[in-house]
């Protein structure tokens, strides 16, 4: 039998253990379940960031894309008269 020290990467609260101090453990088997409302939170704001990236991308397209319909409408000028919903 080999015995290892196990030390925690990052910190949270242990929702549930699934093996026994001293039990026989495989390679890869969970130990235990932990929450991290830090990383949580962290993961929020990372996604949230994204979303309103992509959408800033987007109506930035839709400004592109109604400028250049006015173009080749040939409106004159677009940008004076393109107005966001």
């Amino acid at each position: 039998m080999i015995e290892s020290t196990v030390y925690a990467r990052s910190s949270g609260y242990v929702v549930r253990w699934t093996k026994d101090i001293g039990a026989p453990v495989k390679k890869g088997e969970l130990l235990a379940q932990i929450t991290g409302p830090e990383i949580d939170q962290q993961l929020n704001q990372a996604v949230a960031a994204a979303r309103a990236d992509r959408c800033q991308r987007s109506a930035g397209k839709e400004h592109r894309d109604a400028l250049a319909k006015f173009a080749r409408e040939g409106r004159g000028h677009a940008a004076r008269t393109w107005t966001s919903g």
